[in-house]
Formats: C-alpha cells, structure tokens, sequence
C-alpha cells in the first residue's frame, strides 16, 4: 500500500512539475516551482488565513512567522518526489521465522 501511495506522489510531483515548466513559458532558465503556501493559497486563501490565526493565537509568536512561513516556502514538486521515492524504495522487513 505504501508503494502505490509513493507512486501517487511520484506522478502529483511530475504533474505538478510540468504544470510549473509549462507556466514558464518551457524555459528551464526561468522555471519558479510552486510552493506549498502558494498552492494552499491557490487552492482556498480563507483556510489559510484561519490556520494562521488559530496558529498565532493557540502557540508562541515565533511558531508562525520564522516556522511555518518557512515551510510553505519549501518547492511543492521536489518535496512529493523525495517523499514518493523513499516510500517507493523504503525495504520492507521481513519477519523471520523461529520454530
């Protein structure tokens, strides 16, 4: 099952990925990969805003600002790839049997 999930997130990477390159004009000088927040901020701008205030008024001051915006900064497609990859890859342990 993990291996079918990591193939999902291996084709959303290179969807995404081409989606990127074509808004680009298919320049690869010029490609801007899609972040996280961006596409959160796409896809629904109120439930970002809501997470951000549930966020600054639940947790410390510092958790908002240098933490989390820097994650949503991280490139949307390279991250669901490595993430694919390893779940793709990972070995599976195999139990032994004692008798």
């Amino acid at each position: 099952m993990a291996r079918g999930l990591g193939l999902v997130l291996i084709l959303a990477a290179l969807g995404l990925g081409l989606l990127d390159w074509r808004e680009s004009g298919g320049q690869l000088s010029t490609l801007h990969l899609r972040s996280i927040g961006t596409l959160w901020a796409e896809m629904n701008p109120a439930s970002l805003s809501d997470a951000r205030a549930w966020v600054e008024a639940m947790f410390p001051d510092w958790l908002w600002d240098p933490a989390i915006t820097t994650a949503l900064l991280i490139p949307l497609a390279p991250l669901l790839l490595g993430l694919g990859l390893m779940m793709v890859i990972r070995r599976k342990r195999r139990r032994r049997r004692y008798r």
